[in-house]
């Protein structure tokens, strides 16, 4: 939930999330190789398990598989620096460069693909310089999209990790004071600004533009643990028992009603969507039936909400709107007169 909410342009980024398995079955898979990597356990059939799992998150999505290329390297310099002298570290060293070498190589492997290098003909040449650019915009554009848009979603759905925080363990022993938290607050904020970067990086060299916005569901889920992480950590740190039953409650009843006044409202639109969209097919339906051949204009359709909206384009040769003729098995071209809509408000 935390995470459909902060997104951008929900419609999009759940359409392809939910359509294509690679990107919850990366994640997924990537959730299991960490998993048995801070195993005690350390043999044979677990390191092959690893590299099973490693092997599809390098191959199953290419934009997630950068992350969590650095993220590995990031994790074993910090177990590096932290850990040197302990057994965890050797317990874990052997299974981190396993997981490194087979999410890379898989990575490679997907990257130099001859589709890449085909699509590769269709796009601008890459710019390293324009790839920065738009990388340090997109951040730029996320960040204000968070503060000014999914702010109070934010804070409404870290409470429950404030809870959690609460009612765990101490993860300082000796207590710490809010100034002695705030350095690390920046540390890692940078860290997360530069990982977004890394991420949107390769795609937007790659594309000479903007990236899509299916492309950014990485980007959710890592400011979605971003965000989590720290409320945790105010939670332990700083939050009395009372306040933090308090908060839960709260938080858990305010959750509640959005999910039921989202679940409501998005029905009417959706379903208003729905009875537009079926019956564009049966029109277009009814003239292929009836031999029409002419270029067929249409009213636009309703506000699909939260789905992916299937509207075409006001020009024929737009791929939406070849594919939707396509589809239909229409002989005849399709496109929407916007001017429609206006007139009819």
């Amino acid at each position: 939930a935390f995470c459909f909410y902060i997104s951008t342009n929900k419609g999009e980024i759940w359409f392809w999330v939910s359509s294509t398995g690679e990107y919850l079955v990366s994640l997924a898979f990537f959730l299991l190789g960490l998993s048995l990597i801070f195993t005690k356990r350390k043999n044979i059939f677990l390191c092959i398990l690893i590299a099973l799992a490693f092997t599809y998150c390098g191959g199953g999505c290419e934009a997630f598989a950068l992350f969590f290329i650095i993220l590995l390297l990031l994790s074993l310099l910090t177990f590096y620096i932290y850990f040197k002298t302990q057994a965890l570290l050797k317990n874990v060293l052997t299974k981190f460069f396993v997981a490194l070498f087979f999410v890379s190589i898989s990575f490679i492997i997907s990257v130099s693909a001859p589709g890449n290098k085909t699509r590769q003909i269709f796009l601008p040449d890459p710019s390293i310089l324009f790839a920065i650019k738009f990388s340090i915009i997109t951040c730029y554009k996320i960040f204000l999209s968070f503060i000014s848009t999914k702010l109070p979603y934010i804070i409404l759905f870290s409470i429950p990790w404030i809870y959690l925080g609460n009612i765990s363990n101490p993860v300082f022993k000796n207590g710490k004071k809010i100034q002695q938290l705030i350095k690390p607050f920046f540390i890692s904020f940078a860290i997360l600004i530069f990982l977004l970067f890394i991420v949107l990086f390769p795609a937007t060299y790659i594309l000479s533009d903007e990236v899509p916005d299916r492309y950014q569901s990485i980007i959710i889920v890592m400011t979605s643990i971003f965000c989590c992480c720290w409320a945790f950590i105010i939670g332990n740190v700083f939050i009395n028992k009372k306040s933090s039953l308090a908060l839960i409650y709260i938080s858990v009843s305010a959750i509640i009603l959005l999910n039921i006044f989202t679940i409501s409202d998005q029905f009417k639109i959706v379903s208003k969507y729905s009875c537009a969209l079926n019956e564009r097919i049966s029109y277009l339906k009814k003239l292929e039936n009836q031999g029409n051949k002419s270029t067929v204009t249409l009213e636009p359709l309703p506000s699909s909400g939260f789905l992916f909206s299937a509207e075409i384009s006001e020009d024929t040769n737009y791929f939406g709107n070849e594919h939707f003729q396509k589809g239909l098995f229409l002989d005849f071209k399709v496109k929407v007169d916007n001017k429609i809509n206006e007139e009819n408000k």
